[in-house]
């Protein structure tokens, strides 16, 4: 009985504490084209971008933690995904907490990935965000 214990704690700080954190949960494709990965700054805001950005709408993207942690961790969790599908921008990005897996308040984000078309549609500088 007591090995089993043991073995039952050990499992379950082995699940908590190996557990990586802010894995991508969901990415929804919607452009037809894909564009290749890349390593550059993502810029990320909560805002939506002007009418008159041309851009194309890449993917919707949830993220999300399984225990306690930081939320501004996500928004670059956010930012990988979007230079995964060779996105420029995470737009509407947003994070709240929820249970999941072993916590009651684990971190968890989403945002619009998009592909700017027309570099001179979109002013970053005048937009509330980070470039992560």
């Amino acid at each position: 009985m007591k090995k089993t214990l043991v073995l039952v704690a050990a499992v379950m700080i082995a699940a908590i504490f190996g557990c990586s954190s802010h894995q991508v949960a969901d990415a929804t494709r919607s452009a037809l084209k894909k564009y290749p990965a890349h390593s550059k700054k993502v810029f990320v805001t909560e805002s939506r971008l002007p009418v008159s950005a041309k851009v194309e709408l890449l993917a919707e993207l949830k993220a999300g933690d399984v225990w306690y942690g930081k939320s501004d961790n996500l928004l670059e969790s956010l930012a990988d995904g979007a230079r995964q599908l060779g996105g420029d921008a995470v737009v509407e990005a947003r994070t709240w907490r929820q249970p999941s897996g072993f916590s009651w308040a684990a971190p968890f984000g989403s945002g619009k990935i998009v592909k700017v078309i027309d570099a001179g549609s979109v002013n970053f500088s005048e937009l509330k965000g980070e470039w992560e």
